[in-house]
């Protein structure tokens, strides 16, 4: 076996995943909350702090419809060269796809959720811990609120 990238008939993919490896996590949109006249989507998530949307039709992947990132204040810029200190602080550990509508992903220290239909960050949750020993998720669900309310992710806290 080796790790070699499996060629992509799509140059976009191709090169999208050359430039952000290594991943750090993935998540599949499910077939039944996406509806069936949309593709389901892939989210990855890099060591470098990027998350990759692509849709998935017919076996071939596309894309990637977003190349989205958030990097904490105070981080630098978090190239793949990054030192392994650094790509670590960036890393995306977690990642969940809500619909068609909402991503959700987790690193050290924070949650973070975008728009879909945007591409745009809604939200970054800070989660406990100082700089030197944030928490870090590796666990994320969407609970929806109510049928009316959109669904809600973020760290639990005991007055919830």
């Amino acid at each position: 076996h080796s790790a070699k990238l499996i060629p992509s008939e799509d140059a976009a993919v191709a090169k999208a995943t050359q430039d952000h490896v290594p991943f750090t996590a993935c998540s599949f949109g499910e077939p039944e909350d996406q509806g069936d006249s949309k593709a389901p989507l892939v989210a990855l998530g890099c060591q470098d702090g990027t998350v990759l949307l692509f849709s998935l039709r017919l076996g071939v992947v596309a894309g990637p419809l977003y190349t989205l990132r958030s990097a904490p204040q105070g981080a630098a810029s978090g190239s793949p060269s990054a030192p392994s200190g650094e790509s670590a602080v960036l890393s995306i550990t977690v990642l969940k796809i809500s619909g068609q509508e909402r991503l959700y992903a987790g690193a050290r220290g924070r949650c973070l959720y975008w728009d879909l239909r945007t591409g745009q960050l809604m939200k970054e949750f800070s989660l406990p811990g100082s700089d030197e020993h944030a928490a870090t998720p590796t666990t994320l669900a969407a609970v929806p609120v109510d049928a009316a309310a959109p669904a809600e992710a973020g760290p639990a806290t005991s007055d919830q």
